[in-house]
């Protein structure tokens, strides 16, 4: 029996001992985490909290780490690092919160988080817990209203939107105006000033879920035609973003047609703005007056080129014409060429801050009157910026020869009669000096409205020297001397009046410099071209 009563005492003794173990366990194992909770998805750490119970005597540490399961790091008060960092707690009863001189990281878009917390009581026992948290991963919602994807504006004045969090934590809202290239190229983006290679975020402001650019963004005028990609940008506090992008186009603007009433034309675009850039626009030909259609592209600072294409619009690798000089630019275009009402686009592409103005439509024609045998039918003008300068001429029926000179100058010189002349359509043309003689000077129906048409580099002097080529009486069997100077027009006509009775007619041209030639002709002014029915030798001329 005695034994027995042993052995019962010691089993008692053994159970009350593991029941006491097993209580101080269970209580040092009740730290936990009041907020946030194992799963729980936060926008941050702000009001992380606890409790904790001893297993003995009273709680005398309690400690918490952040890892950041993204990096594979401890947040360390200040930074993240490799090895394991325990924070402080302060205790108060059974609650614990980080210690005030704790701070806590930041969370980030959509990133774990294991966070630990682990209780120390008077008896040195130590338990822990772990939970993980999720950070928010939605990003805002950011959109345009009013305008649309597509839409045809003049301005960028309705430029706004919503924006909306899924916890309401909207950080920032920032957009971007790019300029897309017609070019095939990567396009410009609105700084705030002006357009630049590189992108650029802009500034905006939002409030009940409504955003609009910042006080301080000076929004671009647009150019003509051209199409911009607007991408709007939401981030919250989470460091959640997403974006959407619309694409709108400034109208293009239609040109009037100018009736080519002055030099400079009457209906003038100025450049609209000085972006620079590429700037479209739509013009609808009519028939022009003289058979010729102008584009004329003045450029006073800056550099600008102008391109045209009929049925769609150009760029400056696709195009029916164009001109890209250094300064002021522009073409002619013959008749022969387009049909009044169709469709036809100009492209100007022009670099920043440059200043031009456009004008399409109906060349300018000086007219000089009618032919004289003096100077009163010449002229001064400058070349223009379409690359030509005309002239309108009417020749009396007693003309025998028209002389047309540019005093030394060595444009190309065209003639047409009854429209203006173009390197593509004319009758004439020589560089410099051309003596127009008949057939094609031609006497009754033939002679009304002649046209000159000069050629070269916007803005160079044309000195016209228009007249009736003087005749100079020369008696047969006889000789005379001449000197053409670099002042002089280089055509000099003689009449010789042949007695009947001569059977052969000598003449000897002898020059003491330069090479000259000699053309003789029965009854008609000759030149150089127009010599028939004789034919030409280098010093005796007799009939074919």
């Amino acid at each position: 029996m005695m034994k027995t009563t042993k052995t019962n005492l010691y089993l008692f003794a053994l159970a009350s001992s593991l029941a006491a173990g097993a209580l101080s366990q269970a209580t040092a194992q009740s730290v936990v985490f009041a907020w946030p909770t194992n799963g729980q998805t936060v926008v941050s750490l702000s009001g992380l909290a606890g409790t904790a119970q001893p297993a003995t005597g009273t709680v005398q540490q309690v400690v918490f780490s952040v890892y950041d399961q993204s990096i594979g790091q401890w947040w360390n008060g200040a930074s993240y690092q490799g090895e394991q960092a325990w924070l402080p707690a302060s205790i108060n009863g059974s609650n614990w919160t980080p210690a005030n001189t704790v701070e806590l990281p930041a969370v980030c878009c959509g990133q774990f988080y294991q966070l630990a917390a682990q209780v120390t009581d008077s008896a040195t026992n130590i338990a822990t817990t772990n939970i993980t948290v999720q950070a928010d991963a939605v990003p805002p919602v950011a959109g345009f209203a009013p305008l649309t994807d597509g839409q045809m504006v003049t301005n960028l004045s309705a430029i706004g939107g919503s924006v909306t969090d899924n916890f309401n934590l909207t950080a920032s809202v920032g957009f971007a105006i790019h300029e897309l290239d017609i070019n095939n190229g990567s396009g410009r983006w609105w700084n705030g000033t002006n357009f630049q290679s590189a992108a650029v975020t802009l500034p905006a402001v939002f409030s009940a879920n409504q955003w609009s650019p910042g006080p301080e963004v000076v929004l671009p005028a647009l150019n003509s035609g051209q199409a911009y990609e607007l991408t709007v940008t939401a981030m919250d506090t989470t460091s959640n973003s997403a974006s959407a992008t619309i694409t709108v186009t400034n109208v293009m603007t239609v040109l009037s047609w100018d009736p080519g009433l002055t030099p400079g034309g009457t209906i003038i675009l100025p450049n609209p703005n000085t972006n620079g850039g590429n700037y479209w626009f739509q013009i609808i030909p009519q028939s022009p007056v003289v058979g010729v259609w102008r584009t004329a592209l003045n450029v006073p600072a800056g550099q600008a080129g102008v391109y045209l294409r009929q049925g769609s619009p150009p760029n400056i690798y696709s195009y029916n014409f164009y001109s890209a000089n250094t300064g002021s630019n522009g073409f002619v275009v013959d008749a022969s060429q387009f049909n009044p009402g169709q469709n036809w686009y100009i492209l100007v592409d022009a670099s920043t801050n440059a200043q031009w103005t456009l004008v399409s439509g109906d060349v300018f024609v000086y007219n000089v009157g009618s032919l004289a045998a003096d100077s009163s039918s010449s002229t001064n003008a400058a070349i223009g910026a379409e690359g030509m300068v005309f002239f309108q001429t009417t020749i009396p029926s007693s003309t025998l020869a028209w002389q047309l000179w540019l005093n030394g100058a060595p444009n190309e010189m065209y003639v047409k009669k009854f429209a203006a002349p173009d390197p593509v359509s004319y009758d004439l043309d020589q560089a410099g000096q051309m003596l127009v003689v008949p057939p094609y000077l031609a006497g009754g129906t033939g002679n009304g409205s002649y046209f000159i048409g000069v050629s070269g580099a916007p803005g160079t002097p044309i000195n016209l020297d228009s007249r009736q080529q003087p005749i100079i009486p020369l008696a047969f069997s006889s000789s005379t001397n001449l000197t053409v100077g670099a002042g002089n027009f280089p055509y000099v006509t003689y009449q010789v009046q042949v007695p009947v009775q001569q059977i052969a007619w000598q003449l000897n041209l002898m020059p003491t410099g330069g090479n000259p030639s000699i053309a003789v002709r029965r009854g008609l002014v000759p030149m150089n071209f127009a010599t028939t029915p004789f034919r030409k030798c280098r010093r005796v001329w007799e009939p074919a």
